[in-house]
């Protein structure tokens, strides 16, 4: 990459583009035995996005290169220690039970 992205969501685009979204959305999903879902993909680029602004691209990729699933999931867990704090996670739920109510499909909830 010569450029480095001037903006969170320019870093989201690269991290989605260059499929490091997908990667670390199934290593999370396999090592915490939890199903990924699509919807989640951009809230996952966020916080990816917000490492790589940080820390660079190469420090990301050593965590992806390491299988670091603990230091990943730190990346990309709420930071807070009570619910609802931040207004995203209401709102994809919202948007995801809707989703699944309309088709009549079941809800798994995990938490």
């Amino acid at each position: 990459m010569g450029t480095r992205p001037a903006t969170l969501q320019a870093w989201a685009e690269v991290l989605i583009g260059t499929g490091r979204v997908w990667l670390v959305s199934r290593m999370l999903g396999q090592s915490h035995q939890v199903p990924t879902a699509p919807e989640g993909a951009e809230f996952v680029a966020h916080r990816l996005a917000r490492y790589a602004h940080r820390h660079g691209l190469q420090a990301l990729d050593a965590l992806i290169v390491d299988r670091d699933t603990e230091g990943l999931g730190r990346i990309v867990a709420v930071q807070h220690s009570w619910f609802w704090r931040e207004p995203e996670h209401f709102v994809f739920l919202i948007d995801h039970i809707g989703q699944r109510l309309r088709h009549g499909a079941p809800l798994r909830i995990w938490s």
